[in-house]
């Protein structure tokens, strides 16, 4: 009953600021959405999340790192960052449903607080040569720290060596500076 409130509240705020971040962004970026369009959402989002600030980002990291020390929840995740995956809303509540309790108060607050924060926020612009060697040179570190990192990265490796390389390119990037892991997390939330 509890879990029903919550997804009702979830899924009811959410698509307020949906409408929010509509209005909210710039004309140019205002495209008319006749009907639910799942991707347009989803832009909606990346949009949001381009003018959300780097503190409010590095509480995204946290949040995902946070979860994915409990196996069900790192299940949950890392089906985030599968190809064709639905990130915009929708996509992020049916992942905070997965979460325990204190792991879903965390992932639900940092996305509040990435959403009012990109709301309020100037375009933020991501570095993308930058962001692409951070993420190169923490793989780097993963592979030294981890054994079995590189499975994750193969072709064809199965969906729990990928969900563990991801937990532990996680861990090394938590050790990094803010900075760092902003652009890391910029980069894989795209």
């Amino acid at each position: 009953m509890r879990l029903q409130f919550f997804a009702a509240v979830l899924l009811a705020s959410t698509l307020a600021v949906v409408i929010a971040a509509t209005f909210a962004l710039p004309a140019r970026a205002q495209q008319p959405m006749p009907a639910y369009d799942p991707a347009a959402v989803a832009e909606c989002v990346r949009q949001l999340l381009s003018r959300t600030p780097d503190r409010e980002i590095d509480g995204l990291f946290h949040a995902l790192q946070g979860a994915m020390r409990e196996p069900r929840e790192a299940d949950a995740i890392c089906g985030l960052f599968e190809d064709g995956t639905d990130r915009g809303f929708e996509g992020l509540n049916r992942v905070a449903m997965q979460l325990g309790e204190s792991s879903r108060q965390r992932f639900v607050d940092a996305i509040a607080y990435a959403v009012v924060a990109g709301l309020e926020g100037q375009p933020q612009t991501l570095d993308r040569a930058a962001a692409e060697q951070a993420l190169k040179s923490n793989g780097a570190r993963a592979a030294m720290l981890h054994d079995g990192f590189s499975a994750g990265l193969a072709e064809g490796a199965t969906r729990q060596a990928r969900c563990t390389t991801l937990g532990q390119m996680l861990d090394v990037l938590a050790q990094r500076p803010q900075a760092e892991r902003v652009l890391v997390t910029r980069l894989l939330l795209e």
